[in-house]
């Protein structure tokens, strides 16, 4: 396919036609239908804001396989599939806002595609916007905890940025978004770790940052946290050493790491 717009869009319609002919006969034939899944990403990207004009083919073959029933060989397709949907379409469809539950079910099965998985949360926090997050808050939420309590050095790289544009767009919502995940940020940025290993300290920045933009963002937030005696305890607990206030020593990191 060829990734200009204007060159492909008048052959659009046939396209259509030939991708929905295709993945109706290409059943129980998973070799085939990778291929499929790669030649329409190909089309969405070629199409860009336009690309909703494939929706009635794109949707129903994204609907068939974001579930725990689809097959493994086809997981990571799809995936890349939904990703370019959302990062060209012109704005959020009912359906496509109704997807993104399906992402706890990938998720919960594995996290091996977690680097797609955060720019779809990414996709979703900017173009679905407060409908999004009145719809899917607490799935959010949910998706959030998941990933971060259960990821390596190299996934936390992953979806720390998403967690920072989330702040970002919603200071206002983060009480109901990020509590469970606000006790980690701050245990990364106090316990320092190792500052030879670069994907640690990236970790630490990555944290201290968002911290930082709550407090700019929402002051009361990040003092209501911080001033809780549990979240103290807490620390103590996993090896963080402090008797001065959490918030202070917060100041203390950026300081030192400015």
């Amino acid at each position: 396919l060829i990734n200009r717009t204007t060159e492909i869009f008048p052959y659009a319609n046939k396209l259509v036609q030939f991708f929905k002919k295709a993945w109706e006969e290409s059943s129980g034939q998973s070799l085939l239908q990778i291929q499929l899944l790669a030649a329409l990403k190909s089309f969405v990207v070629s199409l860009g804001h336009q690309s909703s004009i494939c929706y009635d083919i794109l949707l129903p073959i994204l609907l068939s396989l974001l579930n725990i029933n689809s097959p493994d060989e086809l997981l990571e397709d799809s995936m890349q599939l939904w990703e370019a949907t959302i990062s060209h379409a012109s704005s959020m469809s009912p359906q496509l806002l109704g997807f993104f539950p399906c992402l706890v079910e990938i998720l919960e099965r594995s996290l091996d595609h977690l680097k797609v998985a955060a720019s779809i949360i990414e996709g979703y926090i900017i173009l679905g916007g407060m409908e999004f997050l009145k719809l899917h808050g607490l799935t959010l939420s949910k998706v959030l905890d998941l990933i971060i309590f259960n990821v390596n050095d190299r996934g936390l790289l992953a979806i720390l940025p998403v967690v920072d544009i989330l702040v970002q767009c919603f200071p206002a919502e983060l009480p109901q978004l990020i509590s469970n995940i606000m006790p980690k940020l701050i245990f990364i940025c106090l316990d320092g770790g190792d500052d030879h290993y670069p994907a640690k300290t990236s970790i630490r920045t990555f944290s201290a940052t968002i911290l930082a933009r709550i407090f700019v963002l929402n002051t009361n937030y990040l003092a209501q946290v911080t001033s809780d005696p549990l979240l103290l305890s807490n620390t103590h607990k996993a090896g963080v050493l402090t008797d001065e206030n959490i918030l202070l020593c917060l100041v203390d990191v950026w300081l030192d790491k400015v």
